[in-house]
């Protein structure tokens, strides 16, 4: 039975991926006279905005720290309400923190807008640990994080999840021997992700997890609703 979960944050827990690739958009039509379908710069910031960046200066014929920097100054007036948590991600996390489990982050992402958005939607208290780019470990896949997190809470591999967005998180999780949940929000051939349970919805994960209530009859379920969940 899973009873804790490690997730990663962009296209995982959050949909950033959606305002991300918005903001890129205008950043391209207004800075280099490119128009692109959002739909496009979604698939290459679903790989990496590293890798969005690297391309998008290739179809510009552009600098690529000047596209990243437009990003950078522009992203900081993207309001909370524009990332929201995936429909179904609160439960989940509710569920894991009431049966005694718990959740972690493991994110290439800074802290400081993590916190931002985990406090906006009050969710900071279902977690109990965080992994982000501020801290040095190698990047994922490497597994040095995921084994930090299993050490730091004291909790075993077979009784873990990792959910993920992308093959490096799943391979993370793989090269750490904790079971994984390919989560496909981005809805690509999934057929050589390689993980151990996988779905286009985060519903798959409710029968991996301990559904039981309290001693009390308490719902595990927040079933809280957050504006912009499908």
């Amino acid at each position: 039975m899973i009873r804790n979960i490690i997730w990663d944050f962009d296209g995982t827990l959050f949909d950033t991926y959606t305002a991300q690739s918005h903001l890129i958009s205008k950043i391209m039509s207004r800075e280099y006279a490119v128009t692109m379908p959002v739909s496009s710069i979604r698939r290459l910031t679903a790989i990496s905005l590293g890798y969005a960046f690297q391309e998008l200066a290739r179809i510009a014929r552009a600098d690529e720290d000047g596209i990243r920097n437009h990003f950078v100054r522009s992203y900081t007036l993207v309001t909370p309400e524009e990332e929201f948590p995936f429909a179904h991600a609160v439960d989940i996390c509710s569920a894991v923190s009431l049966t005694g489990g718990k959740n972690m982050i493991n994110t290439h992402r800074g802290r400081e807008r993590l916190i931002l958005l985990l406090k906006h939607y009050d969710m900071q208290d279902l977690f109990t640990d965080f992994i982000t780019a501020d801290d040095d470990f190698p990047r994922k896949p490497d597994p040095a994080s995921f084994y930090a997190l299993l050490e730091r809470n004291r909790i075993p591999a077979k009784e873990t999840l990792v959910i993920g967005d992308r093959e490096l998180d799943i391979l993370g999780g793989k090269n750490a021997r904790i079971p994984t949940f390919f989560f496909n929000s981005n809805s690509i051939d999934a057929a050589r992700i390689e993980s151990d349970y996988s779905g286009d919805t985060l519903k798959g994960v409710f029968p991996l997890i301990s559904r039981r209530r309290g001693k009390d009859g308490r719902n595990l379920f927040r079933s809280k609703t957050v504006p912009g969940q499908a």
